[in-house]
Formats: structure tokens, sequence, C-alpha cells
């Protein structure tokens, strides 16, 4: 029998072993994992094991090697000793650093992954840094705080944890992980402790409670003013998105656009027909992990009013959904951006297309979706707007 055939046959008893999910199972992997000659077949007896152990289904007792001692009793198995977490931003993404010790007591390794909330792992980065260098880029990266790069050190157990939930949206849609990073997976291991994102964020509110963050009046609940603070001013929706809503307002099908009030009338409509559609639960529940993680974040570095504000408007979007002022003024903001795209795009590829809108057209919808004040378009927003911050002032007021 050829390696090629071993290899394809240890393949399928991986397969069946994994679909069998008992102890027995378990400790017959683990004899793979350990006596094989084939790395492709230890790489999948070993995540055979992993995805057996969230079952709860362990091997009964390690594999027996005779008189040969397991190199780990010799070597110190690397130590995670500090990791990092950023903010994440409009589109769910942030970056989870881990730091570990290695048994050559040489330069540490650091692990940097960029992981998604929707696609799962997107990259990673590894490298050999020295303890010096380590502390000098992590001091840099945190005095850019108030520069709109919010990053703080957060457990290593937790970052780890997000790191293997993260992979697992990976598994649940199918999607390949980067090339190697199954590797990096092995090599970071499991955390020691379970912190899961639910009792981080859970925490968040034993902090700021919920109904403290309803009735505080020490910052202003409007999303334009929270819109305005460097660490969400990014966030938007897909423009492209919005560009079949726009066409159809330019159709009419909201209502007459070009008329005073009941253009006011025809923007309303479509921001809260569009919202109704595309935040959709599923979406809800995604942009309310990204406030509370964000909001954890600047928690952590001291930020505490800007952690409210992301707070209130987490639990403004879990109770009121795509009727909430924050999703309202996500797809408001969004809008803009795509009549801005829309119109960019135009006079790229064909000037002459512009000609077929009417500019009084553009300037109407323009005027309509950011007079927040126009009572035909105020029920667009909270109603209970209080304390409202000018959008210069706010970041000044919000500190």
């Amino acid at each position: 029998m050829t390696a090629t055939e071993e290899i394809h046959l240890e393949s399928e008893r991986i397969a069946t072993l994994l679909s069998a999910a008992d102890a027995d199972a378990a400790d017959a992997l683990l004899h793979i994992a350990e006596t094989t000659t084939s790395k492709e077949s230890r790489k999948a007896a070993r995540r055979a094991l992993y995805l057996l152990s969230q079952k709860h289904i362990t091997p009964s007792a390690p594999v027996n090697r005779g008189a040969s001692a397991p190199v780990s009793q010799f070597r110190k198995a690397p130590v995670a000793f500090v990791a990092y977490g950023s903010s994440v931003d409009g589109a769910g993404n942030r970056m989870i650093s881990v730091a570990f010790t290695e048994p050559d007591n040489g330069s540490p390794t650091l692990y940097q992954i960029l992981v998604n909330d929707e696609v799962g792992i997107k990259d990673y980065f590894t490298e050999r840094i020295s303890r010096r260098a380590l502390q000098n880029r992590a001091e840099i990266l945190l005095a850019q705080i108030d520069s709109g790069i919010a990053i703080a050190e957060i457990e290593v157990d937790y970052a780890l944890q997000l790191i293997h939930d993260t992979r697992e949206i990976n598994r649940s849609l199918g999607t390949q992980s980067p090339p190697g990073f199954l590797d990096v997976l092995e090599a970071i291991g499991e955390p020691k402790e379970q912190i899961s994102v639910s009792a981080v964020h859970d925490n968040l509110y034993t902090i700021y409670s919920k109904e403290d963050l309803q009735n505080d009046i020490s910052f202003s609940a409007s999303p334009e003013a929270f819109f305005t603070l460097l660490w969400f001013e990014p966030w938007f929706m897909p423009a492209e998105d919005m560009v079949p809503w726009l066409e159809a307002a330019f159709d009419g099908e909201f209502g007459a656009i070009g008329e005073g009030a009941k253009s006011a009338d025809a923007g309303a409509n479509m921001i809260h027909t569009a919202a109704s559609i595309l935040m959709d639960r599923e979406l809800c529940d995604r942009y309310i992990y990204r406030l509370e993680a964000s909001a954890d974040i600047l928690h952590r570095r001291g930020k505490t009013m800007e952690a409210r504000f992301a707070l209130y408007h987490a639990q403004q979007l879990r109770e009121k959904a795509h009727r909430s002022a924050f999703a309202l003024s996500l797809i408001d903001r969004t809008t803009m951006a795509a009549i801005q795209m829309r119109t960019a795009d135009q006079q790229m590829y064909d000037p002459a297309l512009l000609d077929s809108i009417d500019p009084a057209i553009l300037e109407e919808l323009d005027a309509t979706l950011q007079n927040i004040s126009d009572p035909k378009v105020q029920d667009v927003y909270d109603p209970n707007i209080i304390g409202v911050i000018h959008p210069t002032d706010s970041a000044s007021e919000a500190e």
C-alpha cells in the first residue's frame, strides 16, 4: 500500500470516528494523532478531537508510548502572557493580538488575527518580536485612543475564546480560513478558562445599568451625535445596499420627490421601509454585538461616557430593532453615502446620465435626509432625544 493510500484510509477512519462521537472514538482518534507518521492525518485527528471536546467527549487516557517520554516533558510549552483587542468597526472587523513565550527562551511569538463577526477569520500575521519591541509597539497603539484607534489589553483566555468562536463562524458557513491558520489555531491552543462574549458584555450592564442608561441626561441620546465620535464616525452599511432604494425613490415609489413637504414624507417613508427590510433581527444582533464589544474596549480605556453612549444604543436596538433611532440613522447616513457614490459613479463613467435626473431632486432629497428637525421626518429619529449635542461640539462634550 502506498503512502497516499494509507493517508486516504486514515482520513476515512478519522471521519468515521468523528461521526461515532463516543469515548471509544475519542481514544482511537488520540491513538492516530499520537502514532501516525502523516502530518495531514495528525492534524485531522487533532481537529476531530477538538470537535468532540466541544461535545464534552474526551479520551479516557493518553496513549502509552512505552519508554519514550514525550518531548513536552523536557521542554516548556509556549505560554500566552499578554493579549490585546481592538474595538469593532462598522463592518464587524476587529484585531485580536496574543503574545506567547517560546520554549527556546528567545523572543516571544506574536499572533495578530483579524476577525469578523459575519465571515469569520479574515487574515492573520505572526512574527517573533522582542519583549521591548512588543511593549513599544503596544504603547504607540494605545496612545492613539484619541485618534480613533481603540485598543485595550484584554484577558488572554478571552482573546483565545474570541479567536476560537470566530473560527466556528467559518465552520458554520462552510468557508475556509486563511491558508495555514489551522496550524496557528493549534499553536495558540484553547483557553484554560472559558470567558464567553455574553459574560463580558453582560458584565458591562452591571457597571452601566440599563435603567441608568435610559434615564441618564449627561450625554446625548441622538445617534447623530454618536456618529460624530471618532470610533463610530466610519460606521456605515454597504452604500450599494441603498442604491435600489434610491432608484425606487427617484421613481416615486415612496411619494413625490422635490415638492417640499411631500418630499419630506417620501424621504421618511423610504428610510422607514428600508430599515424594516434591511435591519432584520440578525443584522440588529450583529450591530448590538459591535456596539457592546466597542463599549467594552472603551470602558477598559477609561472612556466611560463613550462606552455609555454605545451601550445606550445597543439597548435601544435590542428593544426597538429597526424602529430604533440607531437603526434609522444608520440607514439615513448610508443613504447619503449612496447618493454621493451614485453621483460620483455617474460623473466618472457617464456624465450625461446626470442630465436624466433633475438636480433639484438630488438637492431636495439630500436636504430631507439631513434635516432631522423637520416635523415631517422627525419620527425617523428617537422622539425621546435628550440633551442634544451639536455635531461640532459632540466630541469635546462627550469627554
